[in-house]
This record gives structure tokens, C-alpha cells and sequence, in this order.
């Protein structure tokens, strides 16, 4: 599993065994590069491009492309398991702060 600086202490402590968390930073593989080493050219990759910036989602979909890796694009896998159980957004009313 690949996360941010934000969730490495969480990662550590909660990810059941057989997991290996991978820190997304400076110098080491990310998950595109691994996963073309893995799968190799010719294979599909579900993605799911709405969670990911648009300047990544073109500099990642280059890279398959150039690997000849296909991409499909696939539904949130965590909306899928909220189902219609997960709760609406909060709509407090927005506070303006002082500087």
C-alpha cells in the first residue's frame, strides 16, 4: 500500500499482516512504476482518476502508455462499499476567522 507523509504513523500501526506500506516521497518506487514492472506491457490497470489531480492523471496515463500497459477506469472503491449507508457531507454553516 502507497500513502503520503500524512498516514505514515497510521499505516504502521494498523495495516494487518501481510501488508507492506510504501512511502510515497523523494527516491523511492511509486505505485505507477512498480506496477508496469509487476504486470508488465499488454495488461490492464483499473484506475480511478477522480481521486488524483489532473496533472497527475496525464503524467501517469503517459507513463502507462509508454509501457504499453492499458488503463480502464473504475468506480471509488470506497463509494462502492459505503453503498447508500454512507453519511451525507456536514453543511455547518462556514465561520469567517479573524487574522
Amino acid at each position: 500500500m502507497w500513502t503520503d507523509g500524512r498516514y505514515y504513523l497510521a499505516a504502521e500501526k494498523e495495516l494487518e499482516a501481510g501488508w507492506k506500506m510504501e512511502k510515497m516521497e523523494a527516491g523511492v518506487k511509486q505505485w505507477v512504476d512498480w506496477t508496469i514492472e509487476t504486470i508488465g506491457e499488454g495488461q490492464t490497470v483499473g484506475w480511478d482518476m477522480t481521486t488524483s489531480p489532473y496533472t497527475i492523471c496525464k503524467t501517469r496515463c503517459e507513463k502507462f502508455k509508454e509501457k504499453k500497459v492499458k488503463l480502464k477506469p473504475v468506480e471509488n472503491l470506497v463509494d462502492q462499499v459505503w453503498g447508500n449507508d454512507r453519511p451525507s457531507r456536514p453543511a455547518n454553516e462556514v465561520k469567517h476567522l479573524d487574522i
